[in-house]
């Protein structure tokens, strides 16, 4: 029950990020059934998928949504796997916003891996502060 309602108030958190993100020219998520419909036709997600099935690799599908189980900083978090459509949204609310300041590539991945995953998180975090001009 408490796994649930960590997950709930997780997508509650992605949607509210989403929303705020969004720009009149961007597709926002507006719903699980989006959000859904994005992890599956998502092909870097695919191998996710595969090991959910299989109960590998820390994944699991709760209401449709594909979420990643990891510790960070010792700490058992429920990661949502974010689409490659979403990916800049995170990483600009992580290392862009007022409240993050700009941190550099270790601090920013590690804001981002308490509530989200996706493969390759740890280059593309790097190519993004790196092409950063302020």
């Amino acid at each position: 029950m408490m796994m649930m309602m960590m997950m709930i108030m997780l997508y509650q958190s992605v949607f509210t990020m989403s929303m705020m993100l969004c720009q009149p020219s961007a597709k926002c998520v507006y719903d699980n059934n989006d959000l859904i419909k994005e992890q599956h036709d998502d092909v870097s997600l695919g191998q996710c998928w595969d090991m959910a099935k299989v109960n590998k690799g820390g994944f699991v599908v709760d209401h449709g949504i594909l979420y990643h189980i990891d510790k960070v900083d010792g700490q058992r978090v429920c990661q949502l796997c974010v689409p490659t459509s979403r990916r800049d949204s995170v990483m600009r609310l992580a290392h862009d916003s007022v409240f993050s300041g700009h941190l550099g590539e270790r601090k920013t991945r590690e804001r981002i891996r308490l509530s989200f995953f996706w493969p390759q998180l740890r280059q593309s975090v790097r190519q993004y502060v790196n092409t950063c001009t302020e």
